[in-house]
């Protein structure tokens, strides 16, 4: 498989499990939090190239704050009942998400593991060796999930 269909694929799974989760929650939350992805989802590509992967999957740490962890483990289908239930805003779902997907692909691609993904700052750890490799691999995934999120989710109001 070509790498472009690759990331087409990598990217419709992704997505698959994002829809699946928003689901799951209320129809305003769906609403909130699937604008918050979607924007977060679509800039991180120019973000990438302004300020190079490392600083911005940091900042997407920053961001995300104390919520990663429950965002985690909802999307692999845990605690989604806490979620629903969370009175997280959407900004820092959306930022906290965004960071998941980007994890999980690097860690489809061999270049950080599983402990990694639960824990962002060992991945920023692991990647700070090789964050131009790590880009390269990384750079038609996140541009496949940029389409996918502008086709798919809601856009944000204001």
């Amino acid at each position: 498989m070509r790498l472009s269909e690759r990331a087409v694929s990598e990217a419709l799974a992704a997505m698959h499990k994002v829809s699946s989760l928003l689901k799951k929650l209320d129809e305003r939350r769906f609403k909130e939090f699937g604008a918050s992805l979607r924007t977060r989802l679509v800039d991180l590509p120019s973000l990438i190239t302004e300020f190079g992967l490392l600083p911005v999957l940091s900042f997407y740490f920053a961001k995300s704050g104390e919520i990663y962890g429950m965002v985690f483990k909802a999307f692999e289908g845990e605690e989604v009942e806490r979620l629903r239930g969370s009175e997280i805003s959407k900004e820092d779902f959306g930022y906290a998400l965004a960071l998941k997907l980007v994890l999980d692909n690097l860690a489809q691609k061999g270049l950080i593991g599983d402990e990694e993904i639960k824990h962002p700052h060992r991945a920023l750890e692991r990647l700070s060796g090789s964050p131009v490799v790590s880009l390269v691999k990384l750079r038609p995934f996140l541009m496949e999930l940029k389409k996918l999120a502008e086709a798919l989710l809601p856009r944000e109001r204001g």
